[in-house]
């Protein structure tokens, strides 16, 4: 499986089943010929159950959290580091943070959602449910006024 991605209604593909739409969107490349195809995840689940970590990704795309399945995906991605992945699986579960436990954490939460495919639509009401305003319109007149 070469990544995932989660996709808005708006943006929803076919599988190679036929099944539409599919949101929750598995991207597999053929190592001998090549052929790349996206498929859903409940067809990724017939094809081997290796994927079951999928069944806890996507809930956990969709809402913006960190898991286990997410931490191990993006350290498998290379988007996170060993010190990293060994900090987050140590805190991910914690009610209560050290000041600078809750700044890492976040710096680290921030990169992998940038670096996972998810709409622009869900990235945007992922980051205003953690208190990040991202508009598009805001930060061309930032740096605008910057300038």
């Amino acid at each position: 499986m070469n990544h995932i991605w989660y996709a808005d209604i708006e943006d929803a593909r076919t599988c190679e089943c036929g099944h539409y739409p599919i949101c929750e969107i598995c991207v597999v490349e053929n190592e001998i010929n090549g052929t790349v195809l996206e498929i859903g995840n409940c067809c990724i689940n017939q094809v081997s159950t290796e994927f079951d970590a999928l069944k806890r990704i996507f809930p956990a795309l969709r809402e913006g959290r960190i898991n286990p399945a997410i931490i191990d995906y993006a350290f498998k991605r290379g988007i996170i580091t060993d010190w990293e992945k060994d900090f987050l699986l140590n805190v991910w579960r914690r009610h209560y943070l050290t000041s600078r436990q809750a700044a890492k954490f976040k710096q680290i939460r921030y990169r992998i959602y940038e670096n996972i495919q998810i709409s622009q639509k869900q990235r945007q009401a992922i980051y205003r449910n953690w208190g990040i305003i991202r508009d598009p319109a805001i930060e061309a007149n930032k740096g605008a006024t910057a300038q």
